[in-house]
């Protein structure tokens, strides 16, 4: 009886996501504290040697060196508890992500202490000190978790300096859920890309061989729901 109350619960909450005004509150009162939840009962998988050795083997096979932005400003879309992108050694992180304050004060061991700086607010709200003054912007495993995704691609845009470029790795997704409230597929995303004049200069889906996946089912292909999509995005230059 429980369990089935628990899926009617999950079923009506997915539905209430369709609504425009209970959305932002249902995402903040009931996904964020599951999100949280999550973090704090995984606090301790960050702490071993393992797990930053997969984070490596991730970001190489996307192609990406651990000096490549060393004295350069990173702005992290999404950065959780302990942010992916310490692998860049040397690199100035700026943090944007909602539960930071919460992170900070309820797990001892918080990574995102390691930030250059660190905004709690969701990656929705436009960081008006941060116009154009990202060398790279990188998200991993966070705009299907959002609500917003054409209001934070524009803020991505302006966080960008021209002649910069972004990353951003998510699951895409044909249906809703609790953790996940908005559909994104290759085609929405390159409109989206397109309508703020990003280029796309690569796209592929996955996450490589086994090893180099430390968010990722053993399937290789998503971070957990769905299906991984990878894209690789330049800000033209000014001239």
């Amino acid at each position: 009886m429980r369990k089935q109350l628990r899926r009617a619960a999950a079923r009506l909450i997915t539905y209430s996501y369709r609504f425009r005004i209970l959305g932002p509150f249902i995402w903040k009162h009931i996904t964020q504290p599951l999100e949280l939840q999550w973090h704090v009962g995984d606090a301790s998988r960050p702490a071993s040697e393992q797990y930053w050795k997969e984070v490596a083997n991730l970001f190489e096979y996307f192609g990406f060196r651990a000096d490549q932005f060393a004295n350069k400003v990173i702005v992290d879309i999404g950065a959780g508890s302990n942010p992916a992108t310490t692998f860049f050694q040397d690199a100035k992180i700026i943090a944007i992500e909602p539960l930071a304050d919460r992170y900070l004060k309820e797990i001892p061991a918080c990574g995102l202490r390691q930030a250059h700086k660190i905004y709690s607010c969701p990656a929705e709200t436009r960081l008006e000190e941060l116009k154009s003054a990202a060398d790279f912007v990188i998200s991993i495993n966070v705009l299907d978790h959002a609500l917003g995704f054409d209001t934070i691609v524009e803020n991505i845009n302006y966080y960008l300096k021209p002649g910069s470029t972004a990353f951003l790795s998510f699951d895409s997704h044909d249906y809703i859920d609790i953790m996940h409230p908005t559909i994104l597929n290759e085609e929405k995303c390159k409109k989206s890309f397109e309508s703020v004049g990003l280029s796309i200069t690569k796209v592929s889906r996955g996450l490589g061989p086994p090893g180099s996946r430390p968010l990722a089912c053993p399937g290789g292909f998503k971070y957990g729901h769905g299906e991984a999509m990878n894209f690789w995005l330049t800000k033209p230059d000014a001239g």
